[in-house]
């Protein structure tokens, strides 16, 4: 009899722990939805280009004006993953960071129960016209078509480290604009009131 009460207790706790980390990892996932939809445009658009060697702000300023004015001027596409990847310890760097975002850093590649998942891409509307395509095999993109002008890049988010309260997170971008150009960003982001903002963003590569 004891002994079978011993089993129903396991079997108790063990159905609690998975409903624990059932909860937990919903409401991870609400936030990483929340997050990276707010702030999907302002991840893809303002990416550096990578070969620069006139980095004064007159460049820059020119740059970004006849970045805007093609996509203005005519439709662009962009190729999106539809899931969200496991950082890869590979990719880690030493990097001098504020004590909160080095904590983000380090449980972004220590945490193991950051596990690739599927992500739906529903993000805030953008004034130019982009057609984010995610239903596409990564080896049907050639380089090519990256020379045409009007494909502006194949993009990669990682799962989101958060801090205990998620008004702190980070996070790795992966984005290919050619077959030359493959930059990995490491982003970090806070929550304010009216939403996420980007705090800074770190090329690893």
């Amino acid at each position: 009899m004891n002994r079978l009460k011993i089993i129903v207790i396991i079997l108790i706790l063990i159905a609690s722990c998975s409903q624990t980390k059932n909860e937990a990892d919903k409401l991870r996932y609400r936030n990483e939805e929340e997050l990276l939809n707010h702030l999907f445009w302002e991840l893809i658009l303002p990416i550096q280009p990578c070969f620069q060697a006139d980095t004064s702000m007159e460049y820059n300023e020119l740059y970004w004006s006849d970045f805007y004015t093609k996509l203005e001027s005519s439709r662009h596409k962009i190729f999106f993953q539809p899931s969200l990847s496991e950082p890869k310890i590979s990719d880690f760097r030493e990097i001098d960071l504020p004590y909160d975002f080095n904590q983000l850093y380090t449980n972004l590649f220590n945490d193991t129960t950051l596990k690739p998942r599927k992500f739906i891409l529903n993000p805030e509307k953008v004034v130019f016209k982009i057609d984010v395509i995610t239903d596409f095999g990564i080896d049907s993109i050639q380089p090519d078509r990256f020379d045409s002008g009007n494909v502006l890049g194949l993009y990669e988010i990682s799962r989101i480290s958060f801090n205990e309260d998620y008004s702190k997170a980070g996070f790795l971008l992966s984005a290919i604009s050619s077959e030359e150009c493959n930059q990995l960003l490491l982003y970090f982001a806070e929550k304010q009131a009216n939403g996420w903002i980007i705090k800074n963003r770190i090329r690893l590569n």
